[in-house]
């Protein structure tokens, strides 16, 4: 029988310690040095036996440890860290001793160590049930892990990689990481040197007086019966979005009130149309012919204040230019071309404002700051969200038509290749509202209409929809994680319905479900 093993390494102090073989710091400890410090506790711990030279590994223990030999971790749970003195290498004199002759000294490098924020975690998925068990009673007797004072506690516990072992990756690519670990052979080759230093004959009187000049020597080192194998990052698994990344555009000046975005925005679409000139692609301009497919989400610019962005080490206020998934490398040339041609932007609210691009593109499941252990992210529209249609009227003595099912109708919309129905008309509204709200749990809490200045927040809306924009709080449910940038609404393309997080409470959270759910009920 097989199971998976884990083994995790916690620093009580906070700090691990160890050298590489040039003397240089050691940044983690790799298999290569888990697998000596299992053989020592097999060697000198509890589990150890008496033989010919003093104690020594059992068979059991053995066994166990030239099965690591053969098997490297399948992954590995690195923690932050950061070196403990980042500046550069410092040194030290030390004295050396000797016999007769006066003081000297020679010159030692400092360990500084690097600073762990959490455990150390390998993982093997599948073990034979006598090998886990051996080495996890070792993990016991383990004392350190590295130098003898990088005190360290091995023992099971969860493991979560963020290294995998990448067998097929060449350490002649970028990307990943090579680490030791101990080949066959590696465990006979520790004990034949351990044997070398400590032999069982102990020396003379004669010859174990001190000599003329006598130096403390460090014991020889073996270096046989290693390699090193690639672990890599593993991709991580996102939901599909309808925008994959971000081009950031700095602008200078004072924020701009919200009432001013679709303005700004619809200035940079111009100005991009105008550089790239006759013959710009649907891509960009939003117009396709007769016929053609239209996606569902197209190229978007969105104005956001520096304040939103900061933990992007950008000062400025931004337009982010949203990429849709399947944008063809043609019309990517040629829009890196076209912001080339955007010095300036100019509008009458707004004045003359510079723009540049500093080589900021982000990936779209990224861009938003990861939520705090405590909270749960939900969302507000930066300006306003526009809904797509006029409300939908009363029927049969169902619920009337809200703002929240407006909302749910706009995520539709931008999902639409996930929610789709073969119905026309106004019955087509409500099915594709129901189905975002049973399928996604998607939810709308605290709609309100926006009265001052409607107009701003709409480029264009068919004649017979009055513009209704409104904010409130939203939360999309299993459609996106809570990074990803993502804009809603009829505007959602030109300045209008960007989300910004919202993060609350987990108790506050549980009180605007229960609302929600009641105001459903009472519909």
């Amino acid at each position: 029988m097989t199971r998976s093993l884990k083994i995790t390494a916690r620093f009580p102090l906070g700090v691990y310690l160890g050298h590489k073989p040039d003397g240089s710091a050691d940044t983690l400890p790799d298999p290569a040095r888990l697998h000596a410090a299992l053989l020592n506790s097999a060697a000198q711990g509890t589990h150890a036996v008496q033989g010919e030279q003093g104690l020594e590994p059992s068979e059991t223990s053995l066994k166990a440890l030239m099965w690591l030999e053969e098997n490297q971790p399948d992954g590995i749970e690195i923690p932050e860290y950061m070196p403990v003195y980042k500046d550069a290498r410092r040194f030290m004199h030390r004295e050396v001793a000797q016999a007769k002759k006066k003081r000297q000294t020679e010159k030692r490098t400092i360990s500084e160590g690097t600073a762990v924020s959490g455990k150390i975690g390998w993982v093997w998925n599948q073990v034979p049930d006598n090998i886990a068990d051996t080495v996890e009673q070792l993990c016991d007797d383990v004392p350190y892990l590295g130098e003898s004072t990088s005190v360290a506690i091995l023992a099971p516990g969860d493991v979560n990689p963020n290294l995998n072992l990448d067998l097929q990756g060449s350490p002649l690519e970028s990307g990943g990481t090579m680490l030791r670990v101990p080949a066959i052979g590696r465990t006979n080759a520790l004990l034949e040197m351990y044997r070398n230093n400590n032999p069982r004959k102990f020396p003379t009187v004669a010859s174990d007086k001190p000599k003329e000049e006598e130096k403390p020597e460090n014991l020889p080192v073996t270096h046989e019966c290693l390699t090193q194998v690639k672990y890599s990052t593993p991709e991580p698994m996102y939901p599909e979005v309808p925008w994959s990344r971000v081009i950031l555009l700095e602008i200078e000046g004072e924020e701009l009130p919200p009432e001013e975005h679709v303005a700004l925005c619809v200035a940079l679409h111009r100005a991009i149309i105008a550089g790239i000139g006759y013959g710009a692609s649907s891509f960009f301009t939003g117009k396709y012919p007769r016929g053609a497919e239209v996606p569902a989400n197209r190229l978007a610019f969105h104005y956001i204040p520096a304040h939103y962005i900061q933990h992007l080490g950008i000062k400025n206020s931004v337009i982010a230019i949203m990429i849709p998934e399947n944008t063809s490398p043609e019309d990517l040339i040629q829009l890196g071309r076209s912001l080339n041609a955007v010095p300036y932007l100019w509008g009458r609210t707004f004045g003359k404002r510079k723009v540049y691009f500093g080589g900021q593109i982000i990936n779209a499941h990224e861009f938003w700051p990861a939520v705090q252990l405590g909270y749960r992210r939900l969302w507000k529209p930066l300006t306003a969200i526009v809904p797509e249609t006029r409300p939908v009227k009363k029927k049969d003595g169902g619920a009337r038509w809200t703002l929240a099912d407006s909302g749910l109708l706009s995520i539709a919309y931008v999902w639409r290749d996930k929610f789709n129905t073969a119905a026309r008309g106004e019955q087509r509204y409500l099915e594709l509202r129901n189905q975002v709200e049973e399928q996604s749990d998607a939810q709308v809490y605290q709609a309100r209409t926006i009265h001052t200045r409607p107009t701003a927040y709409v480029h264009k809306v068919p004649p017979n929809v009055m513009p209704q924009p409104w904010r409130g709080v939203l939360s999309l449910g299993n459609l996106t994680n809570d990074r990803t940038i993502i804009a809603l609404g009829q505007s959602r393309h030109l300045g209008a319905g960007l989300l910004v997080p919202y993060d609350v409470p987990e108790e506050e959270f549980i009180y605007l479900q229960q609302a929600y759910k009641e105001r459903k009920n009472d519909q």
